[in-house]
């Protein structure tokens, strides 16, 4: 896991922590104190009940936590969600130590889906998604808020993106028939996704991968 190399324990937050499956799968991977933030209360309240998890309901920027609170801040495919990008990663600079690492995924404005796909491509998901960043406009929009990327990467999303990209351009250039149904079922079978392993890899290497993955850290002033 690209957290634990970091790090073998300290104090995580994941923000848009969801039902705490990602914090309650970190309890394997080290001596971790764990807290996670949450819009939707039944979400946070299942993580709170389940898993035990310290989980904050509502926006982070109400966060109570006091400056330097955590040594690791991960927020997975949830900044392209926010009103203000800006504000919530200021108040992740905040809660940060200085010797802390911001791991943070977006959907990849630079992919080769983005460009494929155009309009149909699955990352800009109106009305869900606000924001579509590139790595370049990640790049700077971190370093206003006092970060500098250290690493970029692409390891998820993969056929799974692509498929549902080809599905969204299917329905809305075709008429719901026969025909397209199979293609969508097709689409999702898992020898698919098996062939397509070497085209997918390539495409992450080259980070032209559907998701992109930044490791970042705090700027601090000398």
């Amino acid at each position: 896991m690209k957290v634990a190399r970091l790090r073998s324990g300290g104090r995580l937050l994941d923000v848009g922590a969801s039902t705490g499956l990602f914090l309650n799968e970190m309890r394997r991977y080290g001596q971790w104190m764990l807290a996670g933030v949450e819009l939707n209360e039944h979400a946070a309240n299942y993580a709170r009940e389940t898993f035990g998890l310290e989980m904050l309901t509502g926006q982070l920027e109400e966060a109570p936590w006091p400056r330097a609170s955590f040594d690791v801040i991960t927020c997975w495919d949830v900044l392209e969600h926010l009103p203000n990008p800006h504000a919530a990663l200021f108040k992740m600079h905040e809660l940060l130590t200085d010797d802390g690492y911001l791991i943070l995924s977006v959907p990849n404005a630079d992919s080769f889906d983005a460009r494929l796909f155009g309009r149909y491509w699955i990352g800009l998901d109106p009305p869900r998604h606000l924001s579509v960043f590139s790595l370049a406009g990640l790049e700077r929009l971190l370093g206003e808020t006092g970060f500098k990327v250290d690493a970029a990467f692409c390891f998820y999303g993969r056929y799974t993106t692509f498929a549902l990209s080809v599905q969204q351009y299917l329905r809305a250039r075709l008429l719901r028939s026969p025909l397209r149904l199979l293609i969508e079922r097709v689409m999702f079978f898992p020898l698919w996704r098996f062939l397509s392993l070497p085209y997918f890899w390539l495409l992450d290497q080259m980070r032209l991968g559907a998701i992109i993955t930044v490791r970042a850290r705090p700027q601090v002033s000398k």
